[in-house]
C-alpha cells in the first residue's frame, strides 16, 4: 500500500482549492493537491460564468450590500461569514488578477441603493479563470495527485491525520497534519442539474463521517436561467434588460406582476417557473442589435428555433454544507474547508456573482489557517486505518444512481411536502441497502454512490425538520415563512 506524507493536503481541483493550496505553500508548508479529475479543468469552476460582484471599500456601501445579501438569504446566513466575504471581496479580486486573470469591470446599483462592482472575464468562460490559476499551481512547489478520489479522512487521537485515497482501484494513504476540503457541491444527486459529473457531495459526506457538523442542507439553489432545448446552456440574465421574457405554454408572461419580473431572486423565479407546465424564452422584444450580443441565441433564432426555446429549472448550487468559521476551520481539529462544500454564507438563497468571490476570500483563509495548524502541530505516529471495502465484481452502479437522481428531483426538489419527503426517505433506505450488496468493477463509482446516498438522506432530513417555506426551500404544506428574529 503506497504512502505519501505532506504537511497540508487539499482535496479538490477547482478555484477554492487552488487558492487554498497556493496560500498554504506560500506559508512554507509542503502541500499536496488531490483531485478526482484534472486540477483546474474539472468541477464547477471551469464552467462558471466568471462573475465576481463586490462592494468597494466604502463603509456605507458595504453596509448596504451586507443588508441586501443577508435579506436575500432570508436571514439564514452567518453574519460573521457575510461580513468577511464583503469586507475582503475587493482585496480578493485584486489577488485573483495578480495570478494572471484578466477582468472587465462594470458598476451595478442594488435595489436598496448600494453600489457594487462587477468583474468578469469576456467571454464568460470559466477556463479563463481556472487556466491562469492552474498555471500558477503548476509553477509552484505544490505536489499533485490527479485522477485520484479521497474516500475518507484518517481520524485518530481526536484530530485529522490524513486521507484514504483511491487511484485505479488501488488504495493510497496520505498522511498530513492538516486537510482542506474543497470538493464543491452535491448537485448531481438531482436528475436535473447544471453541475458537471463528479459533483457528488464527497467532501460533505467525508466530513460528516468524521463527525464534522453540516449546516443548511435543505437550501439548494434551483437555477432558473438554463435553456434546455434545442441546446443546453445558461443564459446571461442581461437579456431581460434587453426585452427578453419568459412565457408559459399558454403564451402568458407569468412573472409580469412580480417587482423584478424575470430578474426576481432566483428562488422565487425558479419556484414560479416550476409551477408552469412548460416555460419558453421569448426573444421577440429584443432588437437585432441586442440579440447579436448573444451569439448562441442569435444563431438559434436564425435556425428557426426562436419560438421554441424551452427552459428548465435545474439544481445549481448547494448553499448548505460543512460548517466553518471565518478562518475556514471546521469543528474537527486539523480539518478545514472552503468553497461550495461549505455552508452558512448564503443562507436560504445565493446572490449572483457571490460564489466565486467566496472562493477567492475563503480559499486563501483556509490555506493560511491550515498552514498555521500544520506548523504548530507535530507529526503523530499514525496507525493505518482498517478499510471496509466492497468486493469487486461486475455490478453496474449506474443502475442505482439512475434510480436515486429522479427520486430526489421529484420528491425533494423544487417543491417539497412531508408525504413526498417521507416516501423519499423510505426509498433512500432501500437504495442504501441495495448498495451494500453490489460488487462494483470500480471502487470510485461505489463510493460516489455511497456519498450521494448519504447526502441525499441528510437533505431530506433537513427538509423535513424545516416546516416552513424559506428562500429556496419550498414546503407546499407549510407555504409561509416562520417569524424569526432578524436582529444581529
Amino acid at each position: 500500500m503506497q504512502k505519501i506524507i505532506s504537511d497540508v493536503v487539499v482535496v479538490g481541483g477547482g478555484l477554492a482549492g487552488m487558492y487554498a493550496a497556493l496560500t498554504a505553500e506560500q506559508q512554507g508548508c509542503k502541500v499536496l493537491m488531490v483531485c478526482k479529475n484534472k486540477i483546474g479543468r474539472s468541477g464547477s469552476s471551469v464552467v462558471a460564468q466568471t462573475v465576481h460582484r463586490v462592494a468597494e471599500q466604502n463603509t456605507l456601501n458595504q453596509e448596504l450590500y451586507f443588508n441586501f445579501f443577508w435579506q436575500s438569504g432570508r436571514f439564514m446566513g452567518n453574519p460573521e461569514l457575510i461580513k468577511t466575504l464583503i469586507s475582503e471581496g475587493p482585496r480578493a479580486v485584486n489577488h485573483v488578477m495578480s495570478l494572471g486573470v484578466h477582468f472587465e469591470k462594470g458598476v451595478e446599483t442594488l435595489p436598496n441603493g448600494g453600489e457594487i462592482t462587477r468583474y468578469s472575464c469576456e467571454p464568460r468562460k470559466g477556463k479563463l479563470l481556472t487556466t491562469p490559476v492552474a498555471e500558477q499551481v503548476r509553477k509552484s512547489g505544490i505536489s499533485m495527485l490527479e485522477n485520484t478520489m479521497v474516500i475518507d479522512v484518517i481520524f485518530q487521537a481526536g484530530e485529522i491525520n490524513g486521507l484514504v485515497c483511491l487511484c485505479k482501484n488501488k488504495i493510497l494513504l496520505v498522511f498530513a497534519k492538516a486537510v482542506i476540503l474543497a470538493t464543491g457541491g452535491f448537485g448531481r444527486i438531482f436528475s436535473e442539474t447544471s453541475n458537471p459529473i463528479g459533483i457528488t457531495g464527497d467532501g460533505q459526506a467525508i466530513a460528516a463521517r468524521a463527525g464534522a457538523r453540516l449546516t443548511g442542507l435543505e437550501f439548494i439553489q434551483f437555477y432558473p436561467y438554463r435553456l434546455r432545448w434545442p441546446k443546453i446552456f445558461d443564459l446571461n440574465p442581461a437579456i431581460f434588460d434587453q426585452g427578453a421574457l419568459f412565457i408559459n405554454e399558454k403564451k402568458e408572461r407569468f412573472m409580469r406582476n412580480f417587482p423584478k419580473a424575470e430578474q426576481e431572486n432566483r428562488d422565487k423565479l425558479a419556484q414560479e417557473m416550476f409551477k408552469q407546465r412548460e416555460v419558453f424564452l421569448d426573444l421577440s422584444g429584443m432588437s437585432q442589435k441586442d440579440l447579436e450580443k448573444h451569439p448562441i441565441l442569435a444563431d438559434l433564432v436564425k435556425q428557426g428555433y426562436g419560438s421554441h426555446l424551452k427552459m428548465q429549472v435545474t439544481a445549481h448550487f448547494s448553499m448548505g454544507g460543512i460548517q466553518i468559521n471565518s478562518e475556514g476551520e471546521t469543528d474537527i481539529p486539523g480539518l478545514f474547508a472552503c468553497g461550495e462544500c461549505t455552508g452558512g454564507i448564503h443562507g436560504a438563497n445565493r446572490l449572483a456573482g457571490s460564489a466565486l468571490v467566496e472562493c477567492a476570500v475563503f480559499g486563501p483563509r483556509a490555506g493560511r489557517s491550515a498552514a498555521t495548524y500544520a506548523t504548530e502541530n507535530a507529526t503523530q505516529t499514525i496507525t493505518p486505518p482498517t478499510l471496509n471495502l466492497p468486493l469487486l465484481g461486475n455490478d453496474n452502479i449506474r443502475t442505482l444512481v439512475l434510480l436515486l437522481r429522479p427520486l430526489m428531483w421529484t420528491k425533494a426538489g423544487v417543491q417539497r411536502s412531508e408525504g413526498d419527503l417521507l416516501q423519499c426517505q423510505s426509498e433512500l433506505i432501500g437504495l442504501s441497502e441495495m448498495l451494500t450488496h453490489l460488487q462494483p468493477s470500480s471502487y470510485q463509482h461505489w463510493f460516489e454512490a455511497k456519498n450521494m446516498l448519504q447526502i441525499s438522506k441528510s437533505v431530506v432530513e433537513s427538509a423535513l425538520v424545516r416546516r416552513e417555506t424559506r428562500g429556496s426551500h419550498l414546503r407546499i404544506d407549510y407555504p409561509n415563512e416562520n417569524s424569526i428574529s432578524q436582529q444581529l
